[in-house]
């Protein structure tokens, strides 16, 4: 499934682990969420990743460390992983303190563009 692949990427970049829908303790943790936006052979998907804890500075680097590696220019080989092809591009974002957790949010989000690959 493409969620696993998301899940795949973002671990690898921000190198802690990764949930879908919602993050828990430890922080700083990550969490995405995936809407599909267009369907056929080359699909297209809205991807969110939020970074939830308490230092800004900490959660400011590995949202740069996502935004280098999702970003893609055009002349960036596509990300190859788990016999998907994506290409992402960042599309909007902020930063919100959540009163409830007493927890810093960054968010941003990436549209991305992925097909299945046969073997």
């Amino acid at each position: 499934m493409i969620e696993k692949a998301y899940r795949d990427i973002l671990t690898g970049i921000a190198h802690l682990d990764v949930s879908l829908l919602f993050a828990s303790a430890p922080f700083p943790a990550v969490s995405y969420k995936v809407t599909p936006i267009q369907g056929g052979v080359v699909r297209s998907d809205q991807l969110e990743v939020r970074i939830i804890g308490d230092d800004y500075e900490e959660l400011s680097k590995i949202n740069r460390r996502i935004i280098e590696q999702l970003d893609m220019e055009g002349n960036r080989p596509s990300i190859l992983i788990d016999r998907y092809a994506m290409r992402s591009t960042l599309s909007g974002g902020g930063t919100l303190y959540n009163d409830i957790l007493g927890k810093w949010e960054l968010y941003t989000i990436f549209i991305t563009k992925w097909r299945k690959i046969h073997e």
